[in-house]
């Protein structure tokens, strides 16, 4: 170690001479000898800022950052070398980020000295710039600028980020939400809890249409195809997603990564708060975007300083002085007049009428409309409204309760029945339960039901109890396996197999990719293809196989397509000839059964059935589709309804009427297919099969899982999950709980 201490100040020891030569080459071979070292990244950053490279530096420390996030001295280099470029916000946020990762005593005197001068310099750069500002006159608005316009004033109300979400305080932005829950709540956890998690959590549009435009039931093509640029950018035909540099604006999202995002937000708000907002005193304080405008109207879309107009809009700032992007990929003005001229109407991507609608979306949303469809907020809650909910222990924050008072489910509020619910569950369960469910299942069902499952039991302590939580995150979650856990002849016929990026057959021998393809152009049928490791309809697809070529959606795709498409981990399966009576609805979508069975004291139980049914012409059943549930002689309900509890007496696509009579045939041995199945199932003591009804009448095995949302289910066939057996379950799952409690017992067993 002391050894390798000397030759770490001899590379310094030549830095500070001036040999950067040897310095480099001498740190190479130390690397080569110690490659897990986080001080290489640091002493490379010092020859680089020493020989005059300062952006050298910053992308060596970035790249060190990915390798080592908790690394003291990279954050503080890094924060150092923004200082000595002038870019003094993002030096601000590494010393808080840096003084937020040690525990060091000294390393904290160190960090309040450098942003004690960081302050007095910015003190000062501000005190210039205000002798010197420009007078307003000079700096045009939003409504007046021009393509040659350098600076304009814009109100924040008409700002927008990349994917129309407003800063203003009719809009909704998850940042700005974020930096006011904070202040709020300062103790609220970020997992769970906080605005930015749940965001990432309920908002995970699928293409371009879902992002800017929220759960539209109708696709607009090529919208919802993919992640397309948007019309104007001139980046022609490369996704957002490929675009690394573009910034992500929702979920799927690393718990880690929000976090410091939650904390980036804090940073901003208290520099801005103690320091307010002096564009003009330092070049990266700008907030830099591009405007679009009509002849009466501009929005202005923020592309760099989301954070700091976040924390402007929090601190209730109305306008703000912002820098024209000036970038290949943007043009800093979008004209609708133009709209024949931007670069993917040019080139066909776009059509006129598709272009104008996605370009009308940022002046038409605000980003309120998509909060309120992944039930992150009320829509139209008065305080009157809101003080009966409250007052009932209605918790208006619970995503659940979002979408039932959306959905106008909680208009009416029965006291009564909601002290009768909280009696039921401290007598049976000794807690206290959320009303708001109960009440929307009455005002749905008309009926008073007390036995309902709360979600957040369910999921958090009863589903822990009756099955082997490990098991059902190993063993079951790759559908690839699902031939040798689920042994039954009556199952979908698999094609092909990629597991961890190699192919198998059907019987699990190993091919190579063009043995793979030629099996697929084999199988002269029509094909489904999906990920293997996720759920609810994710990347479901047709394929179909005419001539030797294989068709996606009418266009032909070969193996390197379908791999990037789909990953290291699919499956291709022959698509299932599903009943009539089950395809009537919506041909389109193979409209699948849910089946639900419980084990209890040995015996297993049907728990309920409910069928999901496609919608406009998708392949999946599941994807913005409807359900309906199913009596337990196998009879269809007389209507239909979506995730939002839009109730269908007839089907949107087909115009199918539910109230016409249905049944599902041979009924009786779909249930007892599903009891026997979970007879082979020994962890798991409830499980939900998703069952194709075939053409002869008989079940066919497609999926199972062990979570479900037990709170639309419920809903969907209007009973309580465990029924008579309610009382006893909750009995059982108290004492079990109660023991885990004390530490005898263990969950999951």
């Amino acid at each position: 170690m002391e050894r390798l201490s000397k030759i770490k100040h001899g590379i310094l020891d030549l830095v500070s001479k001036g040999v950067y030569g040897e310095a480099e080459e001498l740190l190479a071979q130390y690397e080569k000898a110690v490659p897990d070292d986080p001080d290489v990244f640091n002493i490379r950053s010092v020859i680089y800022t020493d020989a005059g490279n300062n952006s050298k530096a910053l992308a060596v420390l970035e790249k060190g950052l990915i390798k080592y996030p908790a690394n003291f001295d990279m954050h503080y280099n890094l924060a150092y070398l923004h200082e000595l470029q002038g870019e003094y916000f993002h030096a601000f946020d590494r010393y808080i980020t840096a003084s937020e990762i040690t525990a060091q005593k000294h390393h904290h005197k160190e960090i309040m000295t450098a942003l004690e001068k960081l302050q007095a310099t910015m003190k000062k750069r501000v005190e210039a710039a205000e002798n010197g500002h420009m007078p307003e006159n000079t700096v045009l608005s939003g409504c007046a600028a021009t393509r040659n316009t350098t600076v304009v004033d814009v109100e924040i109300e008409k700002c927008r980020d990349n994917y129309g979400f407003g800063y203003g305080a009719d809009g909704w932005h998850p940042f700005v939400e974020q930096i006011k829950e904070l202040f709020a709540f300062p103790e609220i956890k970020y997992e769970g809890d906080s605005t930015l998690w749940k965001y990432f959590f309920l908002f995970r549009p699928k293409n371009l249409q879902e992002a800017l435009m929220g759960d539209v039931v109708t696709d607009i093509s090529p919208l919802s195809d993919s992640f397309l640029a948007l019309p104007w950018e001139r980046y022609f035909g490369q996704t957002i997603m490929e675009n690394k540099d573009q910034p992500y604006f929702f979920g799927p999202y690393p718990d880690s990564e929000g976090k410091a995002l939650a904390k980036k937000l804090l940073n901003h708000y208290k520099l801005v708060k103690e320091s307010g907002y002096h564009p003009n005193a330092f070049d990266d304080s700008y907030i830099r975007g591009y405007l679009l405008k009509t002849d009466h109207d501009y929005r202005f879309v923020v592309c760099q300083g989301h954070h700091r107009l976040a924390a402007l809009a929090a601190l209730g700032y109305t306008k703000i002085r912002c820098k024209m992007l000036d970038e290949k990929d943007f043009p800093n003005l979008v004209h609708i007049r133009s709209l024949t001229k931007w670069p993917s109407v040019k080139n066909k991507v776009y059509s006129a009428d598709t272009a104008k609608a996605v370009f009308y979306s940022f002046f038409n949303n605000n980003g309120r409309e998509r909060a309120v469809g992944a039930s992150l907020v009320c829509k139209d809650l008065s305080p009157e409204k809101q003080a009966a909910l409250e007052g009932l222990g209605i918790n208006l924050k619970d995503q659940f309760n979002i979408r039932m008072f959306n959905a106008g489910l909680l208009d009416d509020l029965d006291e009564e029945f909601a002290n009768e619910v909280d009696i039921y569950w401290q007598k049976h369960y000794e807690r206290k339960v959320d009303p708001g469910y109960y009440l929307a299942f009455k005002n749905l069902t008309g009926k008073k039901e007390p036995r309902l499952i709360p979600h957040r039991i369910m999921r958090g302590e009863i589903i822990p109890i009756l099955n082997h939580r490990e098991m059902g995150r190993t063993a079951y979650t790759d559908k690839n396996l699902y031939d040798k856990l689920v042994p039954t002849p009556n199952s979908v016929q698999n094609v092909l197999k990629r597991v961890r990026g190699k192919y198998f057959d059907s019987s699990n021998n190993f091919l190579a990719s063009q043995e793979a393809y030629e099996v697929i152009v084999n199988s002269e049928t029509d094909l489904i293809i999906k990920p293997s490791t996720t759920d609810n309809g994710i990347g479901v697809s047709r394929l179909n196989v005419e001539r030797g070529h294989i068709y996606l959606k009418n266009k032909i795709i070969r193996m390197p397509e379908i791999e990037k498409e789909w990953g290291d981990d699919f499956i291709v399966q022959k698509r299932i000839e599903q009943h009539p009576v089950m395809a009537k609805p919506h041909p389109e979508s193979v409209n699948t059964l849910r089946m639900v069975t419980l084990r209890w004291n040995g015996e297993i139980r049907n728990l309920l059935t409910y069928v999901r049914i496609g919608t406009d012409g998708r392949p999946q059943d599941n994807v913005k589709g409807l359900a309906c549930g199913i009596k337990d002689n196998g009879e269809f309900f007389n209507y239909a309804s979506d995730r939002k509890f839009k109730r269908y007496d007839r089907h949107p696509t087909s115009g199918y009427d539910f109230n016409q009579y249905a049944r599902v045939p041979n009924y009786e041995c779909f249930k007892k297919f599903v009891r026997d199945l979970h007879k082979e199932v020994l962890h798991h003591d409830y499980i939900c099969w998703d069952i194709v009804v075939g053409i002869d009448e008989q079940p066919i095995f497609l999926e199972l899982n062990f979570w479900g949302t037990i709170w639309l289910y419920q809903l969907r066939c209007e009973v309580p999950f465990f029924g008579d057996v309610t009382e006893a379950l909750l009995a059982y799952v108290k004492a079990q709980r109660d023991q885990i409690t004390k530490g005898v017992g263990r969950a999951g067993s």
